[in-house]
């Protein structure tokens, strides 16, 4: 084992690269330079970004992120984007649970009854009400069944959306199954 020994000439010339290393890891050590760790959660299978870049989908465990502000997004097919600011503390924890609203688009129901007169119906959407036609009414892009009732008769049909594309429908009510008609208009 070799051992040197510092005489006062040499020991002047470490004395700054020494406290050089020592500020260094004095900061890293320090709770300045400790990093924040956060947690994504809410619905399953949301994409995650953190400052534009994708971390992975909910739920997303402790992640590792510099102090400081950051910029979070999280977006899915079936929900509404959701951007939102983040600044951290050195050795921060924080949880962050969203709960974006699902993501809609406009859809106008021209209801007729057999004649081919105007009528106002109710309108369900996946059985619950949203609304009368002829709206436009705000349709959950996910959604998966629409229907139109009156006090006397009732039309239902499959739905397949896509966000961003107004739907307008026609719906004989009262109409028998194979004169309903349910089309997409431009």
């Amino acid at each position: 084992v070799g051992r040197q020994t510092a005489s006062a000439p040499n020991a002047k010339a470490l004395e700054a690269p020494l406290a050089a290393a020592a500020a260094t890891l004095l900061a890293r050590l320090s709770p300045a330079g400790e990093p924040a760790r956060v947690e994504i959660g809410g619905p399953a299978g949301l994409e995650v970004f953190i400052d534009g870049v994708q971390v992975g989908v909910t739920p997303l465990g402790a992640r590792k992120l510099a102090p400081g502000p950051h910029t979070l997004k999280v977006s899915a097919r079936c929900k509404a984007e959701l951007t939102l600011p983040l600044t951290l503390k050195a050795g921060e924890r924080r949880v962050v649970d969203l709960a974006p609203p699902p993501r809609t688009v406009p859809v106008t129901i021209d209801a007729r009854d057999r004649q081919g007169a105007p009528i106002t119906g109710r309108v369900f959407v996946d059985g619950e009400p949203v609304g009368r036609t002829p709206g436009p009414l705000p349709v959950p892009v996910c959604a998966r069944t629409i229907a139109v009732t009156t006090d006397q008769a009732r039309w239902a049909r499959p739905l397949k959306l896509e966000p961003g594309e107004p739907v307008t429908l026609t719906a004989t009510v009262g109409a028998p199954r194979a004169a309903a008609a349910a089309q997409r208009k431009p």
